[in-house]
């Protein structure tokens, strides 16, 4: 898969090079090209440029890495923000959720125990449960629930093969 720019009288071909990884919304394989599927492959020597970056595993078959399910991002840090470090070249990190932490005002508190005294209903909103007064009328706990139902934080997107270049 080459690219041709023509300026004037002037046509220049310009292709990837190999190891050049980019979205791609076919199922099989293009020309030049492998989906980082981890599917093993009959090792015909076309693998050879990425074999030689130590790009999937091979042996009489080659195996691409499998990306499949796979966000790419940069690695290292960013000169930006020191926060945000990727993985090293060519390895993965796994999922996570930034620290963080969830309060509760003495308003918050004190509503909560006018209603309970009051008898009126609590847990409304259906996102803290009611919190239970021990014997001696001191608020003993009060939790959040949990929302969601993924297994996974995720931002809305659209599945594609990712391909690399031979």
């Amino acid at each position: 898969m080459a690219y041709k720019q023509t300026i004037g009288a002037v046509s220049v071909s310009i292709s990837p090079p190999p190891g050049s990884i980019i979205a791609y919304l076919g199922s099989s394989d293009p020309d030049g090209w492998v989906i980082l599927d981890g599917v093993s492959r009959v090792n015909d020597g076309r693998y050879n440029n990425l074999i030689n970056m130590s790009i999937g595993i091979s042996g009489a078959n080659y195996t691409p890495p499998n990306y499949k399910g796979a966000f790419l991002r940069g690695t290292g840090t960013s000169s930006v923000s020191t926060n945000y470090a990727g993985a090293n070249l060519k390895e993965s990190q796994l999922d996570a959720l930034k620290d963080h932490t969830h309060t509760t005002t003495s308003d918050t508190t004190a509503r909560y125990l006018r209603e309970e005294f009051s008898g009126t209903a609590i847990n409304t909103d259906g996102n803290f449960n009611q919190p239970s007064i021990d014997r001696s009328n001191q608020l003993s706990l009060l939790t959040t629930g949990s929302a969601g139902g993924s297994a996974e934080n995720r931002p809305f997107n659209y599945a594609v093969n990712w391909i690399a270049k031979l």
